[in-house]
């Protein structure tokens, strides 16, 4: 099933009484507009906005179109997201700017409304007819985001709203290729519109051609990825090299210096960068002197035609195959057809670093390897700060030991290392804060002060990537873009908005001695976790009688009760035999392949006694129509290999919305690692894995946000230390009420409630904030966040819920009721 989000559409046509209802409604409107003349010392700026828009439909300059609009709900989403059809922002919301005739049910415009409301925020669709008739009145919304893909072309005058908006003291959130294209369909020259509101020089097309949109790795100081939401584990170290300077130019790229990746120096480096060529770039083939970079024209504006990134969140985990381990390393066991966990996992490829297992090719499709831009990097350098207490449980390092300082690293994926992403060669010196770079493109995200405002910009596809299963960045810049820099109140993505992490674990063969041991360990006292299991007779191949044989073991059985029993979720680890479906289940095999899914969901069903709701695909091998099958059959959550280094999100793929009663839940990496048998065989120093874990917990508190790592019993039974040290931090921050353990399925159905949430948000004539929150059979466990920079102590007016002191945020919590009232006054 394929479903693309809706929202609250306008209508284009006049009003239905025709041009004398239109006549009528101009002069009621007039008298509207006098009236508030005499009111607007008392109603303040939502007057004087409504007075603005009246007299433009008095004076017949916006047509009253506007007020009528039409909802369309799609199923089980309820959103608090709406289109402007007043003429007035909605109070506290972020407005996302759409080109007239847009349909709503743009699966683009989904990814949009669906990001924000994961993120808890209020989201607004406005056009750019609106947004040009709101004039000042623009500057009501405590934001604006500026998208790419959906909006490429702009008009003049757009382009001089948008600078008028953002110089009033407006914020804005500029993505990529925002208005790339004149109203004539061709690029501005010799650079974007936009470049002044960016801070650096972008869209060079007239002069770079081909070269105008690189492909390379996206870098950034630790402390800064966290603060966008990039985890431990979705980072790695990253390593730049710095050939002779070339000649001195009029313009120079704004690469990452070498004094910032050093830390050495506090002023701007003149040095060319080049990227270190490991992960995905090694498969490229690359010399010193040459860069990869994504054809463009008018046509194909951003140069994302062809180009698939989704193709790095497609390698098979290490699930697979039956391995015993030791201390030092796997080892063949159980069969002549296994084989040692290195063997197991060549590909006939020279993507991975060394050190790595090997992965499936990359096909760069229409990338092109062409001599690099040169120029000088002119990047405004400070010296790397010491890290903080507080700042290293946001950003540590992936080492031996923690960090004290600062270190650059790039955004990475499993298997491949460090991925790429496209980003607009720029240039010119950038005096904003650097959130991240390109070692050889220049400039990906920055913090650009203009006139009384800001602009977050964004230089590479974030609705692209979110369609390409990577939707960690615009979830993460839009946290920031709410949070860091506008201060907006959220709905919390955690029950009582209580952090915590889901651990997996995946029973893919009968591993029923190291079960045995980590349960007389005391792992599974812990918890409660979510445990999956492949339930035939067989793992790698028809007849091995390898599996769990489930139907008739009695004594696995019973194992499951007792794991159910200790309050920990049963779910189904695929199809059967484990590997043979890993191996081969594909778009194509539907009618041979369902089978297994069905066997092992009725087997692990009949051993628990009840239905089970939870799934984790072996090898990640999740076909559409598997994912179809699952929602049909009442799985909530699935355990998912795109989309990394997020919390629970909803299924978007090649560029769709599906499944919209099924949760995805990324799996979180180490580096290019993500199990104990990865860890041992690769030799991980034990140390940096027992910092991780430590790390992703910290990360998770810090941010009240839920990840999933997991763990297979075999890899974990070696290793027994690692896991017991990591869930006694883990309980001692549950005991400090900090941390808690979800199942899938608990994050899961809370956030399909959570969805059914409605709040808006008005403002009395003294400026207080006043919430209404409702929900159709229980606020129950709902939270929101205020952050205590940006608002005194929230108090509740009528309805239950509790108001306490979060740390950073003031916590206001529910504990039932279908409607709540509270409110909160800006400081």
């Amino acid at each position: 099933m394929s479903v693309s989000f809706t929202t609250i559409s306008l209508s284009a046509a006049g009003s239905p009484c025709g041009s004398r209802g239109s006549a009528l409604m101009r002069r009621l409107l007039a008298w509207l507009a006098a009236l508030l003349v005499i009111l607007r010392t008392r109603l303040g700026l939502r007057c004087r906005l409504l007075l603005g828009f009246a007299t433009l439909v008095a004076t017949g300059i916006v047509p009253g179109v506007l007020i009528n609009a039409q909802a369309v709900v799609g199923p089980v989403i309820t959103t608090s997201a709406v289109s402007l059809t007043s003429g007035i922002p909605s109070p506290g919301t972020i407005g996302l700017l759409l080109p007239d005739g847009l349909s709503a049910t743009d699966p683009g415009v989904g990814a949009w409304l669906d990001a924000a409301r994961e993120e808890g925020l209020r989201i607004e669709t406005l056009t750019d007819s609106q947004f040009l008739a709101l004039g000042t009145g623009t500057n009501a919304y405590r934001g604006v985001i500026f998208p790419d893909s959906l909006h490429v072309t702009a008009t003049d005058a757009l382009v001089t709203a948008v600078e008028g908006y953002v110089s009033r003291g407006g914020q804005a959130m500029l993505v990529y290729d925002f208005g790339a294209l004149t109203a004539a369909g061709a690029y501005a020259v010799p650079k974007s519109r936009f470049s002044a509101l960016a801070g650096v020089d972008y869209l060079l097309y007239g002069e770079l051609l081909d070269r105008t949109v690189g492909l390379g790795p996206i870098t950034g100081y630790e402390s800064k990825l966290r603060q966008i939401q990039v985890p431990p584990g979705k980072s790695i170290p990253f390593t730049v090299t710095a050939p002779p300077p070339p000649p001195m130019t009029a313009a120079k790229s704004t690469a990452m210096p070498i004094s910032a990746i050093s830390g050495t120096s506090t002023s701007a480096t003149d040095a060319r960068t080049v990227a270190t060529q490991t992960g995905v770039l090694k498969a490229a083939g690359l010399a010193d002197n040459e860069a990869l970079y994504l054809p463009i024209d008018p046509k194909n504006p951003g140069g994302l035609r062809g180009y698939d990134h989704a193709q790095q969140f497609k390698a098979d985990p290490i699930d697979k195959h039956v391995i015993s381990f030791t201390a030092t390393g796997p080892v063949a066991s159980k069969t002549s057809t296994s084989t040692a966990l290195s063997a197991s996992r060549q590909v006939a490829s020279d993507i991975s670093p060394a050190s790595a297992p090997a992965a499936p090719p990359i096909t760069f499709a229409t990338a092109r390897k062409l001599p690099a831009v040169t120029g000088t990097t002119t990047l405004t350098t400070k010296t790397v700060p010491a890290i903080s207490a507080k700042t290293l449980a946001v950003a540590p390092a992936m080492t031996t030991s923690l960090a004290t300082t600062d270190s650059v690293q790039a955004i990475s994926g499993y298997i491949y290392g460090a991925l790429t992403y496209p980003t607009f060669v720029t240039r010119g010196v950038f005096a904003g804060i650097q959130l991240g770079n390109s070692p050889q493109f220049g400039l990906v995200a920055g913090v650009n002060r203009v006139g009384s405002g800001k602009v977050l910009f964004i230089n590479t596809p974030l609705t692209y990537l979110k369609g390409g299963t990577d939707g960690m960045l615009m979830h993460g810049f839009l946290n920031y873009f709410s949070n860091d820099m506008l201060k907006l109140p959220r709905l919390s993505s955690l029950p009582n908005a209580v952090p915590g992490l889901t651990l997996n674990w995946h029973l893919c063969s009968n591993f029923a001695a190291e079960m045995a041991q980590l349960t007389s360990q005391g792992v599974f006292n812990k918890g409660p976790f979510s445990i999956h299991i492949t339930a035939g007779p067989d793992t790698v191949a028809f007849g091995d009688r390898l599996g769990w044989n489930l139907p008739l073991n009695t004594t696995a059985q019973q194992m499951l009760r007792d794991l159910q029993a200790r309050g920990h979720r049963i779910g189904n680890h695929g199809g059967w035999i484990h590997d043979y479906y890993g191996d081969n289940a594909s778009e194509s095999n539907q009618a041979s392949f369902e089978q297994y899914l069905v066997l092992n969901k009725n087997a692990v069903d009949s051993a628990i006694g009840r239905p089970t709701i939870e799934y984790a695909a072996p090898q990640g091998n999740s076909p559409s129509w598997a994912m179809n099958w699952l929602e049909q059959n009442g799985i909530v959550g699935t355990y998912y290999l795109g989309h990394t280094g997020m919390g629970p999100t909803r299924n978007y793929a090649n560029g769709v919305f599906k499944n919209p009663n099924l949760w995805i839940n990324p799996v979180m990496p180490f580096g290019v690692y993500a199990t104990f048998e990865e860890f041992i065989e690769f030799n991980v120093p034990k140390q940096s894995v027992i910092d991780w874990y430590k790390q992703i917990i910290d990360f998770s508190i810090a941010n009240r946000s839920n990840r999933l790592i997991y763990m297979h019993p075999q890899g974990a039974a070696v290793w027994p230390d690692v896991v017991l040290g990591m869930l006694s931090y883990a309980n001692t921050q549950q005991q400090a009420g900090k941390f808690k353990w979800y199942t899938i399925s608990a994050i899961d159905n809370f956030m399909t409630a959570r969805n059914k949430v409605v709040w808006n948000e008005s403002v009395t004539n003294t400026g207080v904030r006043q919430y209404t929150a409702t929900h159709p059979t229980s606020l129950a466990r709902m939270s929101w966040l205020f952050p205590k920079t940006a608002y005194a102590k929230p108090v509740v007016t009528s309805g239950t819920a509790t108001v306490s002191d979060g740390g950073d945020n003031w916590l206001v919590v529910t504990a039932n009721g279908k409607t709540l009232h509270f409110s909160a006054t800006p400081i």
